[in-house]
């Protein structure tokens, strides 16, 4: 299977001026030995960025060296390249204005001047290219059965940045060619597009926390939405389920966007930079001096300020429908560089594997805590819980929020709950046996009600929000003087812990000694922490799952999209079901 495998890399940025760290030996060294690891290759794809700021034409030569190093290290039989926005020549799209022949308004289509050092690039490396097409490049590999398609992503790309488009027409005529005279032909291959500019991200106030580039919404100049779609509808029609990209500079294993990845029949790829110096985002901050900046220069470990990694992708095809992904990082381990493994996912769960199926009588105790972690966020990836809108409830205006009610619907997923609450009782709380254990709420209710059959002493109850509801018992056991026993509250989100604030002043006096842990299924406050309660409040929150969720600036009278209907708006009720 050696032979089956794509090496993906994305954003070298080489530069003569400001180096890449694939220029420095140090760097090289542990990359080509990971390499020589993985065993040989039978393509190299590149998706864009080859060097920095439009390059130069002593730039792409020095990328070049690099490149062919990495093939013959790699043992790739085929290479693709695609151009990204920093291969665009600006500076010669620049020199144009004043030619009374050029339109000085969409110097973007004039292809030959913005790609002149990049096609000689492409030349020298003895690929053949289309630069004026949507489909720059393209090699159909028989072992094994692979075409692999190389997009034009910086078309309206000229003198500034803009975001990925692609010259649908042109990509169009050339997939017509490639495919409509011999479909049959092809059927069973395994067709892979390649672009530079992700196509996968939000499209909302909700990218800068969950981009984990840290940027601010829109900066990252990523696919046109509407331009996207119809070129996602082509790539379908040609049964291309496989998409490389790259342009972010951070990998899909550290980002929240993982979970809202489309249900659209593609599965995207994206690469990490792998010659990103990110020194240099330490080395442009105010306040360093001079002799910190040359050992930060001699440093062989790179440091990102926004928690990106210098990464690549390999891409294993097992069969045409069956594709895993595995993404490797650079890390420094005790001063030395090393390429591990950091996580590996496949574009869908063979049947066999899949131990989440329905149904499910039982769910087996788990060694650790990251277990139930991962087995909760699986369920919210591959049943796309994760939602992206409008939410407005409880005072509270969100840009996105995660859709609990599948946890109370199915049962495997309400039972790995249980065991994961269990887990962290005995475990990291380290109670045997509780004294109370009181669900916050509706949905804590109901798990307070599969918790106390594992606790059987424990003094269980629920804590509605309005005291109307109470019987004798919760009357009695919530009289306003307090529990003095650590209590054990469970919920399903904690996000602000209004609630939570609501039971300590209901039920404790002023300044009265208050020993609680907090344990819900998603903990989606930024901070983390439950915050304005008093140091005589002693409150731990303990969660399965911790997914950050965005608010509204505009709160629920001052939102426009609230007030205005600029699109729709789920609202929730607490007697009321959620409107998912």
């Amino acid at each position: 299977m050696s032979g089956h495998k794509i090496l993906h890399i994305s954003d070298l940025y080489v530069s003569e001026k400001t180096p890449s760290v694939l220029q420095n030996d140090k760097y090289l060294d542990p990359l080509f030995t990971k390499f020589s690891e993985l065993g040989e290759f039978c393509a190299l794809v590149i998706s864009g960025d080859i060097v920095d700021r439009g390059g130069s034409q002593k730039d792409y030569e020095i990328a070049r060296d690099i490149i062919e190093k990495i093939k013959k290290e790699s043992d790739a039989t085929h290479v693709i390249v695609v151009p990204g926005n920093h291969d665009v020549s600006r500076d010669r799209l620049t020199g144009c204005r004043g030619d009374r022949d050029i339109d000085e308004k969409q110097l973007w289509q004039y292809t030959d001047i913005k790609f002149s050092y990049f096609s000689e690039f492409l030349e020298n490396m003895n690929l053949d290219a289309d630069i004026k097409s949507g489909l720059i490049m393209y090699k159909i590999i028989n072992d094994p059965r692979i075409i692999i398609l190389g997009i034009d992503s910086t078309y309206h790309i000229g003198t500034t940045d803009a975001g990925g488009y692609i010259n649908i027409e042109t990509l169009q005529r050339s997939l017509e060619q490639i495919f409509e005279c011999d479909n049959e032909r092809y059927k069973e291959y395994t067709k892979i597009a390649v672009l530079h500019h992700t196509p996968i991200v939000y499209h909302s106030a909700s990218q800068t926390y969950a981009d984990n580039n840290g940027t601010g919404v829109g900066q990252y100049g990523t696919c046109d939405p509407e331009n996207w779609k119809s070129v996602k509808n082509l790539l379908l029609k040609y049964d291309v389920h496989l998409v490389l990209a790259g342009h972010v500079h951070g990998t899909q294993s550290e980002r929240i966007q993982e979970f809202e990845q489309p249900n659209d029949g593609i599965f995207y790829s994206i690469a990490g930079s792998i010659g990103v110096n990110f020194n240099n985002e330490v080395k442009d901050l105010s306040g360093i001096d001079e002799k910190y900046k040359r050992k930060l220069d001699n440093l062989q470990c790179y440091v990102s300020l926004n928690g990106n990694h210098n990464s690549f992708d390999v891409i294993s095809i097992e069969d045409k429908d069956y594709i895993i992904e595995e993404q490797y990082k650079y890390v420094m381990d005790e001063g030395i560089g090393k390429w591990i493994l950091w996580s590996k996912k496949p574009n869908k769960d063979k049947e066999e594997d899949d131990i989440f199926a329905e149904p499910v009588d039982v769910v087996e105790p788990m060694p650790s805590k990251s277990q139930y972690t991962d087995a909760i966020l699986r369920m919210v990836r591959e049943n796309k819980l994760y939602k992206t809108g409008h939410f407005h409830w409880k005072g509270y205006a969100l840009h996105n929020w995660i859709d609990v009610s599948y946890f109370f619907q199915h049962q495997t997923a309400i039972l790995t709950v249980v065991q994961g609450i269990r887990f962290i009782i005995e475990r990291e709380i380290k109670i045997s046996n509780p004294e109370y254990i009181i669900g916050l709420g509706v949905k804590g209710s109901v798990i307070m009600s599969y918790v106390r059959y594992l606790f059987p002493e424990s003094k269980c109850s629920y804590y509605p929000e309005s005291k109307k509801e109470y019987n004798k018992y919760e009357l009695k056991l919530f009289d306003g003087k307090g529990l003095n026993s650590p209590i054990i509250l469970l919920t399903d989100v904690v996000h602000s812990g209004n609630t939570i604030k609501s039971f300590i002043d209901d039920n404790y006096a002023p300044r009265q000694r208050a020993c609680i842990n907090v344990i819900t299924i998603f903990d989606t406050y930024p901070a983390r922490e439950i915050s304005s309660i008093d140091d005589y409040r002693d409150i731990k929150l303990y969660s399965l799952a911790q997914i950050q969720v965005t608010e509204c600036k505009g709160g629920m009278s001052r939102c426009p999209v609230y007030s205005s209907k600029l699109a729709y708006v789920y609202e929730y009720e607490e007697d009321k079901k959620e409107d998912f």
